[in-house]
């Protein structure tokens, strides 16, 4: 297994990032993302999974949580994005929102999408 160190600051990172799924008419949804780092009790530096808890005014609250190996750097960051997505479409499914068609995840200024699946 790879364990993250925590050195890299991605939590913050995933934090800043905008959050999104669109619906089946192509409308985007902006979903807030809290992000917590849940740490190893034996190692403190050691991070054992992300946890994102999700919020929108047309989604019920819900988790994802991903669990270590993550990115140690921000070339391995994509995968990871695409994980994160296809979990929270498959919670906002469970949650009660109305057949997601997408997800994406983008640097918040409208230039940058980091991560799309449709």
């Amino acid at each position: 297994m790879v364990l993250l160190r925590d050195d890299w600051g991605w939590v913050e990172y995933l934090g800043s990032l905008r959050w999104d799924v669109t619906d089946k008419d192509g409308d985007l949804i902006p979903l807030a993302v809290d992000v917590r780092a849940v740490r190893d009790m034996a190692v403190p530096s050691v991070v054992e999974r992300i946890v994102l808890m999700v919020h929108s005014a047309y989604v019920k609250p819900f988790d994802v949580e991903v669990p270590v190996p993550c990115p140690q750097d921000a070339a391995g960051l994509d995968g990871v994005l695409h994980m994160l997505l296809e979990r929270v479409i498959d919670g906002c499914v469970a949650s009660g929102y109305a057949d997601p068609k997408g997800a994406a995840v983008s640097t918040g200024d409208g230039l940058v999408d980091l991560a799309v699946i449709d």
